[in-house]
């Protein structure tokens, strides 16, 4: 048969499947939007309101506005906005994706506890994070996430998170580097060395010294691909399914880096688990007998690469969680000194010596500046969630926003804790006023007021960050007669996995004790 005779049989063929194909897809299309309106309506669900934009299908105007803000450090505070002007609850496009956004605490509650299942962290933050972090707790779900969270939830006890040893040599290689001479330095540079330093030694057993002025080159090295790693992440978050097309040589070698310097020391811990009780005890004494919390999660025939995961998820979480909250303290108190005046009043109470664990505990304005902190500046200000199946939110939907919402399987849900820490109908007409003094009035705001999350996926280092922070924060106005602010610039942020101050935190110490 001549080519052109092929051609003219094979045509109609290919034309009749291309409609066959066609027309199944669109019943199929037709049958799933049928049941996804009848589930639904038979919940009650109202129409949840979608902001406007151009750009429906794929968002990218959304994304290009967002990402404007965000070089300016204003994205948390243009994401407050929206949710004063549109409601509590509602909907955007943004990179192929539909997002249902919401600061309501009755909806992230839902989310957190009561409808737990019906939600994970989804394939974009799980793949996002997965060249750094690995399959770790942070961005693992199901079987591998509670392996994990098991893994994990033993090794911050009272016992490890209250010994102070760890806090106070690292606290005094910080004052020996930090200038007393009444001269501007960036107290978020150092606290960010510091917690480095404390993590690696609490979680890996050895002090990688970046406080130190002849640290090694192979910590100079770790430290700066830890930085590069973890600023990377949010990126591959945010471009979802296409973050598959980013290569970025840079962000490679870090992930590298990174992992080349953790696996000889989990290695090493692996080897002594194997070691006899005798062969322990003498090595235990031979490093100080010092709590390693690498040393309490190797258990028999461990996988060293999930514990390598394991300790680097917590590593970083621990860092910049606590790097963020002690340098928010800072810089928002130095700009307040009869708040100031109020702290040092309950620190001299320990006439220099070194505050004790349930000294620290008891502290109640230091834990209530604290609190105020992390309410106006949480370091984790916002997460999200992708339905696993066909679900609701409690509230949002209808005219009125009091309806339950109709959440799609692979639908994502961003519950901004920034925002909802701002809320005037849960705080008050100040909510947006730094103000210690409200948390003695006993306050319950539930799942409005979650700078660590909520529910089974709580953060299990919230004692140790708290506890560390008050610590630091209390042995820095011991040491130093004055602490003040040499920045009068508002807050704009810097996001990567946590929140940081995009301009740094200027501050000046003198009168060294």
């Amino acid at each position: 048969m001549a080519p052109l005779q092929k051609v003219m049989a094979t045509y109609p063929l290919a034309t009749i499947f291309a409609g066959l194909l066609f027309s199944y897809l669109m019943a199929t299309k037709i049958l799933t939007v049928r049941r996804e309106r009848l589930f639904a309506k038979n919940r009650g669900c109202g129409k949840l309101k979608m902001r406007p934009q151009w750009d429906r299908l794929f968002g990218i105007d959304f994304f290009f506005t967002v990402m404007k803000k965000r070089a300016k450090g204003q994205s948390l505070a243009y994401f407050n906005e929206m949710f004063q002007e549109i409601g509590p609850t509602f909907g955007i496009v943004m990179m192929g994706f539909t997002l249902t956004m919401t600061n309501e605490p009755e909806n992230i509650q839902a989310i957190l506890t009561k409808q737990f299942p019906d939600f994970e962290i989804g394939e974009s933050r799980s793949k996002g994070g997965q060249q750094m972090l690995g399959h770790g707790i942070l961005n693992s779900d199901g079987e591998a996430w509670e392996r994990g969270r098991a893994m994990l939830r033993p090794s911050f006890v009272k016992s490890q998170v209250g010994d102070f040893d760890l806090f106070e040599s690292n606290f005094q290689r910080l004052i020996d580097v930090v200038p007393a001479d009444g001269s501007t330095v960036d107290i978020q540079e150092f606290l960010s060395r510091f917690t480095l330093d404390v993590g690696t030694e609490y979680f890996l057993g050895e002090n990688c010294n970046m406080l130190q002025p002849n640290a090694s080159e192979h910590c100079k090295q770790f430290a700066w691909a830890f930085n590069v790693g973890l600023e990377g992440i949010p990126a591959r978050f945010r471009l979802g399914k296409f973050a598959k097309f980013y290569y970025d040589t840079r962000y490679n070698k870090a992930c590298d880096i990174v992992h080349n310097y953790i696996e000889p020391i989990v290695k090493k811990a692996v080897e002594r688990s194997k070691l006899s009780s005798a062969e322990k005890a003498a090595d235990l004494e031979k490093r100080g007998d010092k709590y390693v919390f690498l040393d309490s999660i190797i258990q028999k025939d461990c996988d060293e690469i999930e514990v390598r995961d394991q300790v680097l998820n917590v590593l970083s979480a621990a860092r910049d969680t606590i790097s963020s909250l002690m340098s928010s303290c800072i810089w928002k108190c130095t700009r307040y000194p009869e708040i100031m005046t109020k702290l040092r009043r309950e620190v001299d109470l320990f006439e220099g010596r070194t505050p004790t664990y349930q000294e620290i505990k008891d502290m109640k304005y230091m834990n209530h500046m604290i609190k105020e902190v992390l309410r106006l500046y949480p370091p984790v200000p916002y997460n999200a969630r992708v339905a696993t199946k066909d679900t609701t939110l409690p509230t949002g939907g209808g005219p009125d926003g009091k309806s339950p919402v109709f959440i799609k399987k692979g639908d994502r849900v961003v519950y901004q804790i920034f925002s909802t820490h701002r809320r005037r109908d849960i705080w008050g007409d100040d909510a947006d006023a730094f103000k210690p003094e409200r948390w003695e009035q006993h306050i319950r705001p539930g799942f409005g007021y979650l700078p660590f999350n909520g529910g089974p996926r709580i953060c299990p280092g919230q004692p140790f960050a708290l506890v560390e922070a008050a610590y630091v924060l209390t042995r820095l106005l011991q040491t130093y007669s004055v602490i003040e602010s040499r920045d009068s610039s508002p807050y704009k942020e810097k996001l990567a996995l946590t929140f940081s101050h995009r301009d740094a935190v200027l501050v000046a110490f003198g009168g060294k004790a």
